[in-house]
């Protein structure tokens, strides 16, 4: 910024008195030969119109001497297409240096010529070289030989801009005669910045960023504020600093700008400008940081001591306040502090980096596999007000393809879930009513076993689904929830939910029961949808639809609970006849499962029979006996019969192992 000052000052001066300013770029050439070269090419062309011809003439002799003419006569040869020997090419190129070739002058005489034109020109030279302590060592060292003993001229003044402590280890490395004292005797006066203020660095910074973002709409918060102060101002010294960091955000931070938390952001770039072992090792381990940690946590695997073995000892604490910030499970270790699952939620709406499904896009610069864009979480919670919408809306998600297998529909429970909180209760009123309609459509959904989840499918749509519920007015919630189940094609989700609803009044083992004002429905709610989806149950079973149900073990076993096994039974002794309900029968009796030797690279799955349980709804000889004469009329190539029969006749656990 002092030079591009002192340029513009100079250019405001009349013409006969103002200093002739030249810049000189040596990080341009990495050749020591070229720095000596380049220097008087770049300099007279410079001059060329403003000095007179001797001036400029002078200073290409001068180069052409110290360099040498084979020099010249090797880049010529050079210009031919792939190196080789062009004829007319060599025979011009000669001709053009013949005058140089005759040049018989010595160095010392060029000189003095050069010096004589200097001081018949009158006006002054000043030539900037900046930037200095941006070279490599034995180049510094070489700009300043070139500037002592080479280009000692008169009227032609030198501004060298650099950092001294970097000079002069440069100079000292390895030990020459032109040690760092040398420096003194080539630098005539020099002149020390004052530092510029932290006050003003940061104000620098904090305009950068805000051009950066000034599309986005954008409001800080006090975490915010604290990350701003204690995770990224501590790193900067130096207006460089700050044009590295705004550098490299100009680039990483327009990708995923919608995507992350802006501030997290620029502290995780902090670390890779200027700390880049301690980000790379942050990057690699996601697990270890990211989530809430376990009351029983300990850095028994030594990830807190890992991390501050990556930063010099004197940036220990500084790089610590950065990561107990940036990574709350962090603070179990140093603080023995502990946070809660509504800190969790907080940080995922929040897109933090201290979550694991948006970490990776901190790190890739791109959309993380387990993550929804910010527009389409938006998209998708402004399509919950109906249920037309909201079905385009999750199938869109499907055509969203994610490395496991599975589509960005998976996430739809996790995103609703963690925005909930911001829903009015009539917009939460027509959210639950979507998702409760909604339910024949997402439980035959083929992402409903995702991998990527903890929990069944059932689990994902009930946490996204309960605090919806309960945002909802007290006396529309029963009625929302019995219009649903009468309206159901599919009773997947909607007997989980009266499970769920059961579970609150502690009506099953490991039920929470919860206090009434906990609830979300009191007891004569409850009854009401009991008596709701019995009926539904039984008027499935009359028109032939409860056979083709995905969850049919479990609908039978609830008809036994809330009636008795007879009816069960002789509702499925009356489909015995029907080829395709008995196998129908025969899938929903087995239950599978899967083992892992050691050694093994994948598991192999087996299934079972629980004959007890199976007896309160169904006939197990009677279906047994039909899957016999079925897979006899095919010749053996019923599967699903000859699982079956395995299952009902395995003495043991393992008898029954598929290797399918």
């Amino acid at each position: 910024m002092l030079v591009e000052a002192m340029e513009e000052l100079e250019a405001r001066k009349v013409a006969d008195d103002r200093i002739i300013v030249v810049r000189f770029n040596p990080w341009w050439f990495s050749e020591q030969s070229d720095l000596t070269k380049m220097f008087f090419s770049e300099l007279a062309a410079s001059l060329d119109k403003k000095v007179a011809t001797k001036v400029s003439e002078g200073l290409r002799k001068v180069g052409r001497k110290l360099t040498g003419s084979k020099e010249l006569l090797s880049a010529l040869v050079g210009m031919a297409p792939g190196g080789g020997l062009v004829a007319p090419l060599i025979k011009n190129g000669l001709e053009a240096l013949q005058p140089y070739l005759n040049e018989n002058d010595s160095l010392d005489k060029a000189r003095q010529e050069l010096i004589s034109a200097l001081k018949e020109q009158g006006q002054r030279i000043l030539v900037i070289i900046d930037d200095v302590d941006r070279l490599p060592a034995d180049e510094i060292k070489q700009i300043f030989r070139l500037v002592k003993s080479v280009a000692d001229l008169p009227s032609v003044v030198y501004l060298l801009v650099f950092d001294r402590d970097i000079a002069r280890r440069a100079l000292g490395e390895p030990a020459t005669t032109d040690g760092p004292e040398w420096l003194e005797k080539i630098v005539q006066a020099s002149f020390d910045l004052p530092a510029v203020h932290e006050v003003d660095l940061r104000q620098v910074l904090i305009d950068g960023i805000n051009e950066l973002i000034a599309h986005k709409r954008y409001e800080s918060s006090t975490r915010d504020m604290n990350i701003l102060y204690g995770c990224i101002f501590p790193w900067i010294k130096t207006p460089r600093d700050v044009g590295r960091l705004l550098n490299a955000l100009g680039v990483s931070l327009w990708p995923v700008i919608d995507d992350v938390n802006i501030i997290d952001f620029v502290a995780i770039e902090t670390l890779r400008t200027f700390e880049p072992r301690l980000y790379y090792y942050i990057r690699d381990h996601q697990a270890a940081l990211t989530g809430l940690a376990d009351r029983r946590m300990r850095d028994d695997d030594g990830i807190g001591k890992d991390l501050l073995d990556k930063v010099s000892p004197t940036k220990s604490e500084q790089a610590k306040e950065t990561l107990r910030k940036l990574f709350p499970k962090l603070q179990a270790i140093w603080d023995n502090s502990f946070y809660d699952g509504e800190f969790l939620l907080k940080w995922e709406r929040a897109r933090l980096v201290c979550t694991s499904r948006h970490f990776p896009t901190y790190f890739t610069f791109a959309l993380g596999d387990d993550a929804l864009r910010a527009s389409d979480v938006s998209d998708l919670l402004e399509s919950l007000r109906e249920m037309a919408n909201f079905v385009d809306t999750v199938q869109k998600f499907t055509a969203q393809k994610r490395r496991n297998g599975t589509t960005k529909a998976a996430l739809v429970f996790s995103a609703i879930q963690n925005r909930s909180t911001e829903f009015s209760e009539i917009d939460a009123t027509a959210a639950a009513k979507t998702l409760l309609n909604a339910g024949s459509f997402l439980s035959g959904h083929h992402d409903r076993g995702s991998v990527m989840s903890a929990f069944p499918f059932t689990w994902d749509y009930w946490f996204a689904l309960s605090p919806m519920l309960k945002r909802v007015p007290y006396d529309l919630r029963v009625g929302i929830i019995l219009d649903a189940i009468q309206r159901a094609s599919s009773l997947v989700v909607l007997l989980f939910v009266v499970l769920a609803l059961e579970g609150e009044h502690g009506l099953h083992k490991g039920g929470a029961d919860l206090p009434p004002e906990q609830q979300t429905i009191d007891e004569a709610g409850l009854k009401q949808i009991q008596d709701s989806l019995l009926h539904k149950l039984q008027n499935m079973a009359v028109d032939g639809t409860l056979i083709q149900q995905l969850n049919l073990r479990e609908l039978l076993s609830r008809w036994v609970l809330m009636t008795n096994s007879d009816t069960a039974r002789a509702w499925t002794k009356s489909l015995m006849d029907n080829d395709a309900a008995v196998l129908a029968l025969a899938e929903a009796a087995l239950t599978s499962d899967a083992t892992q030797s050691f050694g093994d690279y994948v598991a192999t799955q087996y299934f079972s029979l629980d004959r007890v349980e199976v007896s309160k709804y169904l006939d197990v000889d009677a279906l047994a006996q039909r899957l016999v004469e079925i897979n006899a009329k095919q010749n053996g190539g019923v599967d699903l019969a000859q699982r079956f029969l395995r299952a009902l006749n395995a003495k043991g656990r393992f008898d029954n192992l598929q290797d399918e």
